[in-house]
Protein backbone atom coordinates (compact mmCIF):
# COMPACT_ATOMS: atom_id res chain seq x y z
CA UNK A 1 0.00 0.00 0.00
CA UNK A 2 1.22 3.51 -0.54
CA UNK A 3 2.21 5.89 2.28
CA UNK A 4 2.74 9.19 2.55
CA UNK A 5 6.22 9.72 3.58
CA UNK A 6 7.68 12.78 5.38
CA UNK A 7 11.06 14.72 3.79
CA UNK A 8 13.88 14.92 7.05
CA UNK A 9 16.50 15.49 4.82
CA UNK A 10 17.18 16.26 1.17
CA UNK A 11 20.61 17.64 0.24
CA UNK A 12 23.32 17.48 -2.63
CA UNK A 13 26.39 15.16 -2.41
CA UNK A 14 29.08 16.63 -2.64
CA UNK A 15 30.41 20.42 -4.39
CA UNK A 16 28.35 20.98 -7.71
CA UNK A 17 26.93 17.51 -8.30
CA UNK A 18 24.33 15.84 -9.45
CA UNK A 19 23.56 13.70 -6.72
CA UNK A 20 21.42 14.09 -4.03
CA UNK A 21 20.47 12.09 -0.78
CA UNK A 22 16.78 12.04 0.52
CA UNK A 23 16.01 10.80 3.67
CA UNK A 24 12.62 9.98 4.45
CA UNK A 25 10.40 9.25 7.84
CA UNK A 26 7.87 6.18 6.84
CA UNK A 27 6.70 3.09 8.00
CA UNK A 28 8.57 0.84 5.46
CA UNK A 29 11.39 1.41 7.43
CA UNK A 30 10.13 -1.06 9.76
CA UNK A 31 10.81 -4.29 7.38
CA UNK A 32 13.14 -2.65 4.61
CA UNK A 33 15.89 -5.11 4.09
CA UNK A 34 19.44 -3.90 1.69
CA UNK A 35 18.80 -4.27 -1.22
CA UNK A 36 15.06 -3.69 -1.53
CA UNK A 37 14.03 -0.08 -3.45
CA UNK A 38 11.01 2.50 -3.06
CA UNK A 39 9.02 3.52 -5.68
CA UNK A 40 8.32 6.84 -5.12
CA UNK A 41 5.65 9.62 -6.96
CA UNK A 42 7.63 12.29 -8.53
CA UNK A 43 4.41 14.26 -9.76
CA UNK A 44 0.67 15.28 -8.92
CA UNK A 45 -0.24 14.90 -12.30
CA UNK A 46 0.25 12.53 -15.14
CA UNK A 47 3.72 13.71 -16.37
CA UNK A 48 5.70 11.65 -15.91
CA UNK A 49 2.86 8.68 -15.16
CA UNK A 50 5.37 6.05 -13.31
CA UNK A 51 6.54 6.26 -10.27
CA UNK A 52 10.56 6.11 -9.94
CA UNK A 53 12.56 3.22 -8.42
CA UNK A 54 15.18 4.29 -5.65
CA UNK A 55 17.03 1.68 -4.08
CA UNK A 56 17.72 1.86 -0.03
CA UNK A 57 21.04 2.85 1.03
CA UNK A 58 20.28 3.10 4.89
CA UNK A 59 17.91 1.69 6.59
CA UNK A 60 17.35 3.45 10.54
CA UNK A 61 14.22 1.55 11.91
CA UNK A 62 14.88 3.16 15.71
CA UNK A 63 13.57 6.60 13.87
CA UNK A 64 11.55 4.79 11.15
CA UNK A 65 13.65 6.25 8.03
CA UNK A 66 14.79 5.20 5.33
CA UNK A 67 17.75 7.18 3.10
CA UNK A 68 17.59 6.55 -0.61
CA UNK A 69 20.86 8.31 -2.92
CA UNK A 70 19.86 9.06 -6.95
CA UNK A 71 21.28 10.96 -9.55
CA UNK A 72 19.46 13.89 -11.34
CA UNK A 73 19.15 12.70 -14.94
CA UNK A 74 15.63 12.69 -16.46
CA UNK A 75 12.20 14.40 -16.01
CA UNK A 76 11.11 12.53 -12.79
CA UNK A 77 14.43 13.01 -10.99
CA UNK A 78 14.20 16.70 -11.69
CA UNK A 79 11.17 16.78 -10.44
CA UNK A 80 11.97 15.03 -7.12
CA UNK A 81 14.78 17.40 -6.49
CA UNK A 82 12.29 20.00 -6.21
CA UNK A 83 10.83 18.09 -2.95
CA UNK A 84 11.46 19.81 0.15
CA UNK A 85 11.79 19.43 3.78
CA UNK A 86 8.72 18.68 5.53
CA UNK A 87 6.89 17.70 2.67
CA UNK A 88 5.28 14.11 1.99
CA UNK A 89 6.27 12.08 -1.04
CA UNK A 90 3.92 9.45 -2.19
CA UNK A 91 5.69 6.13 -1.48
CA UNK A 92 5.32 2.66 -2.27
CA UNK A 93 7.93 0.17 -0.79
CA UNK A 94 9.94 -1.94 0.20
CA UNK A 95 9.94 -3.80 -2.80
CA UNK A 96 12.28 -6.20 -4.05
CA UNK A 97 13.83 -9.13 -3.03
CA UNK A 98 17.22 -7.71 -1.28
CA UNK A 99 20.32 -9.51 -0.52
CA UNK A 100 21.20 -11.93 1.81
CA UNK A 101 23.89 -11.81 4.57
CA UNK A 102 26.19 -15.10 4.07
CA UNK A 103 25.79 -17.45 7.05
CA UNK A 104 29.96 -18.19 6.76
CA UNK A 105 32.73 -16.76 5.44
CA UNK A 106 33.51 -13.12 3.92
CA UNK A 107 31.39 -10.43 1.59
CA UNK A 108 32.57 -9.20 -1.35
CA UNK A 109 30.67 -5.99 -2.69
CA UNK A 110 31.15 -5.01 -6.20
CA UNK A 111 29.99 -1.14 -7.05
CA UNK A 112 29.59 0.41 -10.25
CA UNK A 113 29.16 3.80 -9.88
CA UNK A 114 25.70 5.09 -7.94
CA UNK A 115 25.71 1.31 -7.70
CA UNK A 116 27.10 1.90 -4.32
CA UNK A 117 24.02 3.48 -3.14
CA UNK A 118 21.87 0.20 -2.51
CA UNK A 119 25.19 -1.45 -1.20
CA UNK A 120 25.51 0.52 1.36
CA UNK A 121 22.65 -1.08 3.46
CA UNK A 122 24.40 -4.07 2.98
CA UNK A 123 28.05 -3.23 4.59
CA UNK A 124 26.06 -1.85 7.37
CA UNK A 125 24.39 -4.72 8.17
CA UNK A 126 27.25 -6.97 7.57
CA UNK A 127 29.26 -4.76 9.79
CA UNK A 128 26.35 -5.85 13.00
CA UNK A 129 26.80 -9.27 12.05
CA UNK A 130 30.57 -9.11 12.51
CA UNK A 131 31.13 -10.08 8.85
CA UNK A 132 34.32 -9.39 7.09
CA UNK A 133 33.61 -7.09 3.74
CA UNK A 134 35.86 -5.64 1.24
CA UNK A 135 34.21 -2.92 -1.40
CA UNK A 136 35.07 -2.52 -4.88
CA UNK A 137 33.86 0.69 -6.06
CA UNK A 138 34.59 1.83 -9.45
CA UNK A 139 33.52 5.38 -11.42
CA UNK A 140 34.33 7.68 -13.73
CA UNK A 141 36.75 9.71 -12.13
CA UNK A 142 38.13 11.11 -8.50
CA UNK A 143 35.62 14.12 -8.44
CA UNK A 144 32.81 11.30 -8.78
CA UNK A 145 33.88 8.95 -5.73
CA UNK A 146 34.38 12.18 -3.53
CA UNK A 147 30.81 13.62 -4.19
CA UNK A 148 29.62 10.24 -3.97
CA UNK A 149 30.73 10.12 -0.59
CA UNK A 150 34.22 8.18 -0.80
CA UNK A 151 35.88 10.28 2.46
CA UNK A 152 32.52 9.12 4.38
CA UNK A 153 33.11 5.76 3.39
CA UNK A 154 36.67 5.37 4.35
CA UNK A 155 36.03 6.18 7.82
CA UNK A 156 33.74 2.78 7.27
CA UNK A 157 34.82 -0.95 9.13
CA UNK A 158 35.01 -1.88 5.33
CA UNK A 159 38.33 -2.14 3.55
CA UNK A 160 37.54 -0.06 0.04
CA UNK A 161 39.76 -0.18 -3.12
CA UNK A 162 38.87 2.36 -5.98
CA UNK A 163 39.11 1.91 -9.54
CA UNK A 164 38.74 4.86 -12.09
CA UNK A 165 38.41 5.38 -15.58
CA UNK A 166 40.73 7.68 -16.14
CA UNK A 167 42.84 6.76 -13.12
CA UNK A 168 42.52 9.73 -10.94
CA UNK A 169 41.33 7.68 -7.80
CA UNK A 170 43.01 3.81 -7.28
CA UNK A 171 43.63 2.20 -9.89
CA UNK A 172 43.17 2.71 -13.55
CA UNK A 173 40.13 0.76 -15.67
CA UNK A 174 37.31 -1.25 -14.68
CA UNK A 175 36.68 -1.97 -11.15
CA UNK A 176 35.72 -5.99 -12.66
CA UNK A 177 39.20 -6.14 -13.22
CA UNK A 178 40.40 -5.16 -10.02
CA UNK A 179 38.49 -7.68 -7.87
CA UNK A 180 39.66 -10.05 -9.80
CA UNK A 181 43.50 -9.40 -9.25
CA UNK A 182 42.31 -8.69 -5.30
CA UNK A 183 40.55 -12.39 -5.04
CA UNK A 184 43.27 -14.27 -6.47
CA UNK A 185 45.98 -12.50 -4.38
CA UNK A 186 43.87 -13.51 -0.77
CA UNK A 187 43.97 -16.46 1.43
CA UNK A 188 41.59 -19.66 0.97
CA UNK A 189 39.01 -18.44 3.22
CA UNK A 190 38.57 -15.19 1.05
CA UNK A 191 37.90 -17.57 -2.08
CA UNK A 192 34.88 -18.63 -0.48
CA UNK A 193 33.37 -15.34 -0.10
CA UNK A 194 30.01 -14.55 -1.13
CA UNK A 195 30.06 -11.28 -3.60
CA UNK A 196 26.68 -8.91 -4.03
CA UNK A 197 27.12 -6.76 -6.92
CA UNK A 198 25.05 -3.40 -8.35
CA UNK A 199 26.19 -1.17 -11.32
CA UNK A 200 25.98 -1.47 -15.26
CA UNK A 201 24.48 -4.35 -16.68
CA UNK A 202 28.31 -5.25 -18.38
CA UNK A 203 28.72 -5.64 -14.18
Amino acid sequence: MPENAKVVVHEALGVASDLRRLVLECAAADTAQPGQFLHIRVSDGLDPLLRRPLSIAEIDPARRRLTVCYRVKGQGTQLLARAAVGQSLDVLGPLGRGFQLPQDGGLFLLAGGIGVFPLLALADAARLRGIPTVLFWGGEDRAFLENAGWRDLQCASCQIYAATLDGSLGEAGLVTDLLVRQWSGRPEPWRQASIAACGPFGM
